[in-house]
């Protein structure tokens, strides 16, 4: 069980990090690959992949790249 304010793993563009920050800076710096992981996951590892996948080409549709 979580206790309030506790800090967890999420899908990659569900939790707090800026992605699209992320992303762009990475851009910006001549990177040419992103290596995403998921450390843990309280749903099915597939449905979390599918999950990170899904927001990481909606941001890249947002970048327009």
């Amino acid at each position: 069980m979580k206790v309030k304010g506790e800090r967890a793993f999420a899908e990659v563009g569900s939790g707090i990090l800026d992605m699209k920050g992320i992303i762009q800076k990475g851009l910006e710096m001549g990177a040419l690959y992103f290596t995403v992981e998921q450390d843990q996951t309280d749903m099915p590892t597939l449905e979390s992949s599918k999950i990170s996948f899904q927001n990481l080409k909606a941001i890249a549709q947002q970048m327009g790249i």
